[in-house]
């Protein structure tokens, strides 16, 4: 794939030999890119960490629950917390997954910052041959790749909305006796709450791993770039060779 080219005038041409200047600068969302990395890369790794701790702590609980007899467990309305726990069953896997999803995006941001360098590597490099600077018009995967990490992280945010709004609705049910629960009558409140704890947790999964989806396309997306963006430099500098021979 031969990829279009703009000309940089090239300014300064011993200062960019001495490395005091670049030939060109990072894109603006390279810029941002360089910034960001490390923050969604931080924020991410707590959010785990943070849901690997609670899932203890949850864990504990729920073991105390099935510690006790079928009898006790089932009579008394929100026996050993019950009701929270498993609200909290309902949204730390959103939770766990936003937080490696942030990690996810913060290796596409690194990406991003590596064709930034890439970037201006090769025009200090084209200058420094006093040679025409000619960089490549991003490719549409290079446009393509950000936007995958922004619907990837979007749907996740909206999982984990959804996790929580879900987790009152459990919380509630839940925290009923499970003779009550399974005595409810037919049309009762407390079933159609139920069902709805049910039926959306068929689907919220799904969707949690299509926002995973996304982040995963962003992240091929973006080493496509890379590999297109090396191969450019690799002709440029074949070019030039033979311009010089010439």
């Amino acid at each position: 794939m031969t990829l279009k080219t703009v000309t940089i005038p090239v300014r300064n041409l011993d200062a960019i030999r001495s490395g005091q200047e670049n030939a060109t600068s990072m894109t603006t969302m390279q810029t941002m890119a360089s910034k960001m990395w490390k923050v969604l890369l931080t924020m991410g790794f707590m959010i785990v960490v943070v849901s690997f701790i609670i899932g203890i702590l949850n864990g504990v609980a729920l073991g105390e629950f099935f510690g006790d007899t079928k009898v006790v467990r089932e009579a008394n309305p929100n026996h050993e917390n019950f009701g929270t726990v498993q609200a909290i069953v309902t949204w730390l896997p959103g939770f766990k997954l936003f937080g490696v999803g942030l990690m996810l995006a913060g290796i596409i941001m690194t990406l991003a910052t590596i064709l930034g360098n890439l970037r201006i590597a090769g025009a200090n490099v084209q200058a420094s041959l006093e040679a025409e600077v000619k960089l490549p018009i991003p490719p549409t995967i290079a446009k393509i790749f950000p936007l995958m990490m922004f619907m990837g992280l979007m749907t996740l945010v909206a999982a984990l909305a959804i996790g929580a709004w879900l987790s009152g609705i459990a919380a509630d049910v839940y925290g009923n006796a499970i003779a009550d629960i399974d005595a409810a009558p037919a049309g009762s409140g407390l079933l159609a709450d139920l069902g709805t704890v049910k039926a959306v947790k068929a689907w919220l999964t799904p969707m949690e791993f299509l926002g995973m989806a996304f982040l995963f396309t962003g992240i091929t997306l973006a080493l496509a770039t890379i590999v297109t963006a090396l191969k450019f430099q690799a002709r440029r500098l074949v070019e030039i060779a033979n311009e010089k021979a010439s």
